[in-house]
């Protein structure tokens, strides 16, 4: 990328902060800039594309700006599939409406930043690079704090599937304690790269 290309980037990315500073409240908008951060960091150690990395992160809760009524209401009319545990828990709808808002209204067309957007709560089994780092990003920001999050931060620089196997783990435990139900998915991350890390089956 020259240097005119570089520059352009980044005013056209500091129109998304600025943009994004004006949606969400100040907690969602900092945890924002710290997942962007961290996402930047971690594209360096894994050689992922620093700039989709960037976006991606940036722009990850890009509709978390929206009520769990309002996250429902605007599924439904853009077309979204809705779940049935997704009905009975909106918020993880702010993941896909995120992906569709970062393509609608701040004109993202990178179908890779994208998918990494709306993958980044429930996670997949089956996740690019990008994904794996939006995922981990959002879950292991400074400001995180829970039961297992020091050993995620360990081996997170070099081990992106022990990484997203050891997340999905401490979400499960949590839903587990909370008596909430657990999305398919999530239960499906976890084995997958559970598997991918050590290699089991």
């Amino acid at each position: 990328m020259n240097l005119n290309s570089r520059k352009q980037m980044h005013k056209t990315e500091q129109s998304y902060v600025d943009k994004l500073e004006g949606t969400l409240d100040d907690a969602r908008f900092s945890h924002s800039i710290r997942v962007q951060q961290l996402a930047i960091e971690l594209s360096v150690h894994h050689n992922v594309d620093r700039e989709k990395a960037s976006i991606a992160g940036l722009l990850h809760d890009c509709s978390r700006y929206l009520s769990s009524r309002q996250l429902l209401s605007k599924a439904e009319e853009v077309g979204l599939h809705v779940e049935p545990i997704m009905r009975f828990e909106p918020k993880l709808l702010h993941a896909p409406l995120s992906g569709y808002f970062a393509k609608m209204e701040y004109g993202i067309d990178d179908p890779e930043i994208i998918t990494a957007i709306e993958r980044h709560t429930i996670g997949s089994p089956v996740m690019t690079a990008l994904d794996k780092i939006i995922y981990i990003a959002d879950h292991a920001e400074p400001e995180r704090d829970f039961n297992g999050i020091e050993e995620i931060r360990r081996i997170m620089k070099k081990d992106l599937n022990g990484s997203i196997s050891l997340i999905a783990s401490c979400m499960i435990r949590y839903l587990i304690e909370k008596e909430m139900p657990i999305h398919p998915l999530t239960l499906e991350t976890r084995n997958y790269h559970l598997r991918k890390a050590k290699r089991l089956w």
